[in-house]
């Protein structure tokens, strides 16, 4: 009488264990891959509301003082959630306090002012940028001001 012994090969396990291996190695890529385009996504959202917030505080400016606002041409720094309270205390953009350091220093946000149509206008280039490990991203926006809005 013959008795068999029913089991795996050890090639078989060897194939079985790699095969989980490669399937495990892929879900953590992924799972790290996903975690670091959802931070980015964040830090998105999070520079575009810097941005609208500085187009906000500056369209106020505007509509308090349109004279002193249109002579402010120039590149500026606003890298602070508290925004001057006059003119002379606006930083330059090429200052070199001005570095990323807004929101946990992430972020730097910068505007560029350009008087228009004999100072009747002012072109305003919001640019927020950041960097992600090593990449570069930014997020930029332009807008017209005049002294009466439609």
């Amino acid at each position: 009488m013959e008795i068999r012994k029913a089991g795996f090969t050890l090639i078989e396990v060897v194939i079985f264990v790699s095969l989980i291996s490669v399937i495990f190695v892929t879900f953590a890529a992924l799972t790290t891959t996903t975690i670091r385009w959802s931070k980015i996504n964040e830090h998105k959202i999070l520079a575009s509301h810097n941005t609208e917030e500085l187009r906000e505080w500056l369209r106020g400016q505007k509509e308090a003082d349109f004279d002193g606002f249109v002579a402010k041409n120039g590149s500026w720094c606003f890298n602070s959630h508290a925004f001057p309270d006059d003119y002379s205390s606006w930083i330059s953009s090429s200052d070199p306090s001005c570095g990323y350091t807004l929101d946990n220093n992430i972020f730097k946000r910068t505007v560029t002012l350009t008087s228009q149509e004999n100072g009747n206008k002012v072109l305003i280039s919001i640019h927020t940028e950041w960097f992600e490990g090593s990449q570069f991203y930014k997020i930029d926006e332009k807008a017209l001001f005049s002294l009466y809005e439609l």
